[in-house]
């Protein structure tokens, strides 16, 4: 006869048993029934979420997903504590085998059940995670409208898609590059409707795009695509830091990077994390600085390793669906303003020593109070620094200013170009983009490649287009964006595209003809500042020191108030004022370095701040 269990140990063996089953149920039943029941409650819960504050949804998000992961932490503490315990208790216990063996049963059992509800979570964390499918292989050629024109229907339909270049800003939805080449393709097709359909969104990735085809009705006659300023700055949070960056800082097992770098390692604190970091994107940093000189990057170089594999393959799908569909695909390369605009985050190399570190920032700030007394006494000190230090954002900048006021502009147009590369927090088109947009356009002799970057330096006198084509880091100003339209245009002619008449030439654009036309007046121009302002607040602590930016906000504001109370825009103070002087009066088209290019006009920057850190 077997002996009876005892009253205590039934209990906790029947215990344990409920708590195995409802927690079976428990994930057959979310597993089963849990998407019916999200998308039941999706309405009501959606309608209430919405009506919260924007912060109050911030800080609620933030708080559930520091939940998740603190409390995924803790549960794998101690669920691991728990099963080493209970082996331990086998080993070491001095108690009769049956006690021995009942304290094991109470560690192991409940550590098992914890480890395994975890594995679980991972496991469908990894499932979701397949079946979603964001990997660039991934992105599907575009599924374009089988709806044909009528017969007898001769318009011409222009879709443009991309980021707020493309849009046109800060001029939207006003014009855009495309908006003014959809006006001038007017004279020469003289009878035929031009419509222009802009679906670009501000911030835009590449990864994007594919939600701005949705909702054509047909297919158009050609695709403009203008997107890359944003792929780090609207997939990262401003405030990002990916760890411990130098190799001399040691983290402890406790450490928010130690903890997170370990969370990675689970698919579901990997996918937290990610919605973490998206949460926080459109977080903007405190209005003082946070910054040091000596920075870290915003990203890691998996991370920009895998932005690029990404813009490559999307772009190559995007111009392949294009060809294939009878589509003229035309790419507008992003354009950014590497002279009057410093970079945000400089950084050394990791291996560099914390000394070094901070020997190297006193020696930079040393160059920079000799900027006005002895500005050759500077120069030389800032290329010692590059030498030791070339991947230094902030000395390539410093220089290059150095450069232009001495009048060596070749030697100026590098150091800024290296200054942009070398940023750690990049919010201008990298090189590495600029390149995929060429590479794409040579396999493709189909492509329409306005080589953006390329034509405005040619259109400066020095071959530095500061302020003079742009209203700040990315957006150029009117007379970029005529430039672009002119470009554009003169390709098309050369193509003999949409049945252009052998005998009509590119139509010719006047910026002061165009600004009348698109309607800027007073009030537009007023907003026209108020947004410029509002770029330049935002982006003013990513830096850490945010003299320059603030006082261009500040320009843009006094621009604003002086129309608001009466003042013509032109006499308002608008940095770089883009109307008055003229422009290149043809386009470009050869893909040469701008260094062979000739016939430059005067450069013009206007501010009463002047066009850069002093």
């Amino acid at each position: 006869m077997k002996p009876v269990l005892p009253v205590p140990s039934i209990v906790w063996r029947a215990f344990w048993a409920v708590l195995a089953i409802l927690a079976a149920l428990a994930i057959a039943t979310g597993w089963i029934l849990g998407p019916a029941l999200l998308e039941l409650a999706s309405s009501r819960l959606e309608t209430a979420w919405v009506s919260l504050p924007e912060e109050t949804r911030l800080r609620a998000a933030l708080l559930y997903l520091d939940v998740i992961l603190d409390g995924y932490a803790i549960a794998a503490v101690i669920a691991i504590g728990m099963i080493v315990g209970g082996i331990a208790v086998g080993y070491l216990s001095h108690a009769e085998p049956r006690a021995r063996r009942r304290r094991q049963v109470r560690l192991l059992a409940p550590g098992v059940i914890l480890l395994c509800s975890l594995a679980t979570l991972d496991l469908g964390a990894t499932i979701w995670t397949s079946e979603r499918g964001d990997s660039p292989p991934s992105f599907q050629r575009i599924q374009w409208p089988s709806v044909a024109k009528p017969e007898g229907d001769d318009s011409i339909e222009l879709v443009i898609v991309g980021e707020s270049s493309a849009r046109g800003e800060p001029y939207a939805p006003w014009l855009s590059a495309a908006q003014i080449a959809g006006w001038a393709l007017k004279s020469v097709f003289a009878g035929r409707a031009i419509r222009v359909d802009v679906r670009a969104r501000g911030g835009a990735m590449i990864r994007d795009l594919d939600k701005q085809f949705e909702g054509l009705s047909r297919r158009p006659d050609a695709l403009i695509v203008c997107v890359g300023h944003n792929e780090f700055a609207s997939r990262f949070p401003w405030m990002r830091e990916p760890g411990n960056y130098y190799d001399d800082e040691m983290p402890t097992l406790l450490s928010p990077g130690s903890l997170r770098r370990l969370l990675r390692y689970s698919p579901a604190c990997r996918l937290a994390l990610l919605a973490w970091d998206r949460q926080r994107i459109h977080v903007r940093p405190p209005r003082f600085p946070t910054r040091e000189l000596v920075d870290r990057p915003v990203f890691t170089a998996e991370e920009a390793t895998a932005i690029r594999e990404e813009f490559a393959a999307r772009l190559e799908v995007i111009v392949e669906s294009c060809e294939r569909a009878g589509i003229l695909p035309i790419l507008i390369m992003p354009v950014s303003n590497d002279v009057d605009f410093d970079p945000s985050r400089s950084v050394l190399a990791p291996p560099t020593p914390r000394a070094e570190r901070e020997a190297f920032a006193r020696e930079i700030e040393r160059a920079r109070t000799l900027e006005e007394s002895d500005p050759d006494a500077a120069l030389r000190l800032d290329r010692e620094l590059v030498g030791r230090h070339p991947e230094f954002a902030e000395v390539h900048y410093r220089m290059a200013r150095l450069l232009e006021r001495r009048g060596d502009w070749e030697k100026a147009r590098v150091h800024y170009a290296e200054a942009r590369e070398r940023d750690g927090m990049p919010v201008r088109i990298r090189n590495d983009l600029r390149q995929i947009y060429r590479d794409v356009a040579a396999r493709h002799p189909s492509v329409v490649l306005v080589d953006s970057p390329w034509l405005l330096e040619r259109a400066d006198p020095h071959g530095l287009p500061g302020d003079r084509f742009f209203h700040d880091a990315q957006h150029p100003n009117l007379r970029g964006y005529v430039e672009l339209a002119r470009d554009l245009l003169e390709q098309l002619r050369e193509r003999r595209a949409f049945g252009w008449p052998a005998d009509v030439g590119p139509p010719k654009i006047h910026v002061e003809s165009c600004a009348r036309h698109f309607g800027l007046d007073r009030a537009r121009w007023s907003e026209i500042c108020r947004r410029e302002a509002a770029f330049y607040g935002a982006v003013a602590f990513i830096r850490h020191d945010p003299e320059f930016r603030l006082a261009r906000e500040a320009d843009y504001l006094w621009a604003r108030q002086e129309i608001e109370s009466g003042v013509d825009p032109a006499s308002a103070g608008i940095p770089g004022w883009p109307i008055d002087a003229p422009t290149s009066p043809a386009a470009v088209t050869s893909p040469d370095h701008p260094s062979n290019a000739d016939s430059f006009r005067p450069r013009e920057t206007t501010s009463k701040t002047g066009s850069g850190p002093a």
